[in-house]
Order: structure tokens, then C-alpha cells, then sequence
């Protein structure tokens, strides 16, 4: 099957950006959809065209979907503290719907909606993660629960003749990351000296380039009403941190602490990240997704449908602290 005319919501985020460009340099036509056209001006993009809306607006979806054969769906709010004002919830699960609904009025031929590891529960004594495990529930966190309730959503258009394929990356790093994501902040703050201390965790990280072509492989291979997990490779903090200082960095911070101890200092940084208007150096949301994380989250299934094939953290690290330093962020 051939599809021509691809949009992507969320094209300004992380992921968003190295899909558009995959996209582009592939030769599909492309519309990318952000919310703030001001973003534009400060990022290098490649000339493709733009609508500006929010997928909580359905008369602006329905619109801007005309004439398009594959929506790629990563409009989503990110949360690691919780859900005070019920955004995450609503953004993460109305959004998916009304992108789903759109399709369907103007027969777009497949959605590939970009979900989170999230959307699983699974504890640090689960054998392996995979598309079989556990979803999240109402015992998680919210945005668990957004992304869980984010896939029933957009699934129910399936029995309507909509194709819809999910995939579940893990914490994502890598270049054009122009907005420092949680995990690209980490890369930065590690780089400058600015993180005193590292916990004693690790986690499953994964390229945004490969992001990018798995999602392009998904357009054409993925099996619609189908979960994608998309895992990269299980690293500790240490070893990341030592990645940043041989590829320039500061020395990684010489204290490492156990989960207890971190916890202490959650409410003193969250305070700080209020006076300061800055993102937390950690929650208690984050410290659990580290206690969890049972070092086999799997990607066979994507390995094998659609041909993902993750790249070495190491050069992921690499990569995003040479890009990092070239557009002057670091």
C-alpha cells in the first residue's frame, strides 16, 4: 500500500521533528500541525507545510485532515508531576478522539498514534515488558492513565474502518530536541555539572531517529489494531553520565543515593522549580517509572513486523551532545 500525503500533530515536539524530517527526505508530502506558530522562527526546518491548531479543537482537525492519506498522532502532554489542573487527562485522551474522528470524516486511510511504555504496568520482578503485559490502570499515575485511555480511543475507530497503529517508545533522547524534553534536560544538566547526585537506576532509552523510521515502517507494515513497542536499550544513569563527560561534559556527579534519600529532597525541589519557573531535577512519579523499570522491556515484536532496528545508546548520547552544541545549547 502507498500513501502520499502524511500529517503529524505535535510536529514541533522531540519526536514530531525527527519524523517530519524523515518524512521529507523520503519524499512523502507532508503537513506537520503545531499549536504556537512562533515556535517556527527559532528552529532549522525543512520547507513542508504547516497548519496551526490543537487537537482539542475537532472543526480545526476536520479541516486540516482534507486530502490526507496517513495522520500520525503525537500531540500529548507530558507529565512526570501529576495532573493539578486535569490537562494531561484531557489533552492525552480527548485529543487521541477527536484526531480518531477526524480521520474517519474524511476517510484517511490509517492513524499511527504514538502512545508511551506508560500505557503498561509492570513492576521491577516482571520477567519482560511486551505487548502482553499488563495496561495501566487506575491504581497508576495519571498520565499512565492518559496514555492508556489515550489507545482506547483512538481503537474504537477501528470497528468504524479506520487502521490504527500504536506504538510505545521508552524514554526517547536524541537530536532535535530544540524544547529540552525531561530526558534531553538531563543530558544538559549532566553536561554542565548542574545534577549533584545520580540514584542507583537505570532505564530503557531509544533514539527519536529511530522513532522516525520505525513510524515510517509502521505507515506501511504495521498491523492496524496492533501495539509497537518501541525499547532501545537498558542503561544505568552512571554510565550515561560518564558518556557525557568523555564526549566533553563535566565530571559525573561523585555521590550516589538510594531511592529513600532521593525522596527526601522531592518537596524542596519541586518548590525550587516553582520560584524558578524550571522543570523539577526529579519527582516521585520519575522515581518510581526508575524503581520499576525491570531492565527487559522487549521490541521483538517491532524487530520482526516492521524492522526496528535501535542503535547503540552510546552514540545516541554522542550524537545529541554534538547537536546539543551546535545550536548553542550547551
Amino acid at each position: 500500500m502507498s500513501f502520499m500525503k502524511v500529517a503529524v500533530t505535535g510536529a514541533t515536539g522531540h519526536i514530531g521533528l525527527n519524523i517530519i524530517n524523515a518524512l521529507h527526505q523520503k519524499g512523502f508530502d507532508v503537513l506537520a500541525n503545531n499549536r504556537d506558530a512562533n515556535k517556527l522562527a527559532t528552529m532549522q526546518l525543512p520547507e513542508i507545510e504547516w497548519v496551526h491548531g490543537n487537537v482539542l479543537d475537532p472543526v480545526f482537525l476536520e479541516k486540516a485532515f482534507k486530502d490526507v492519506d496517513v495522520v500520525v498522532n503525537l500531540a500529548a502532554q507530558i507529565s512526570i508531576d501529576g495532573d493539578p489542573k486535569g490537562d494531561v487527562m484531557r489533552i492525552n485522551i480527548q485529543g487521541p478522539a477527536n484526531v480518531a474522528e477526524a480521520c474517519l470524516k474524511n476517510k484517511v486511510k490509517r492513524l499511527i498514534h504514538f502512545s508511551s511504555i506508560h500505557a503498561y504496568k509492570y513492576t521491577a520482578t516482571d520477567p519482560v515488558v511486551n505487548e502482553q503485559s499488563d495496561r495501566a490502570d487506575e491504581t497508576c499515575f495519571k498520565y499512565d492513565q492518559s496514555k492508556i485511555g489515550g489507545e482506547r480511543a483512538v481503537f474504537k475507530a477501528v470497528e468504524q474502518g479506520l487502521e490504527v497503529v500504536t506504538l510505545n517508545p521508552t524514554a526517547v533522547l536524541g537530536p532535535f530536541n530544540y524544547w529540552s524534553s525531561f530526558t534531553g534536560q538531563m543530558l544538559k544538566d549532566l553536561y554542565l555539572g548542574r545534577i549533584p547526585a545520580l540514584t542507583r537506576s537505570a532505564f530503557d532509552w531509544v533514539d527519536a531517529r529511530d522513532l522516525a523510521e520505525a513510524t515510517i515502517s509502521a505507515i506501511t507494515k504495521g498491523r492496524s489494531g496492533e501495539n509497537y513497542i518501541l525499547s532501545g536499550e537498558g542503561v544505568d544513569l552512571r554510565t550515561i553520565a560518564s558518556w557525557v563527560h568523555e564526549f566533553g561534559g563535566k565530571k559525573p556527579p561523585l555521590v550516589t543515593v538510594g531511592y529513600g534519600l532521593a525522596g527526601f529532597g522531592i518537596p524542596f525541589l519541586s518548590l525550587y522549580s516553582k520560584l524558578t519557573g524550571t522543570q523539577p531535577l526529579y519527582t516521585r512519579e520519575s522515581l518510581e517509572v526508575l524503581k520499576n523499570y525491570n531492565g527487559n522491556i522487549s521490541n521483538a515484536k517491532a524487530r520482526k513486523e516492521l524492522g526496528f532496528n535501535p542503535r547503540a545508546v552510546k552514540q545516541t548520547v554522542k550524537d545529541s551532545i554534538d547537536w546539543y552544541k551546535k545550536h548553542g545549547m550547551i
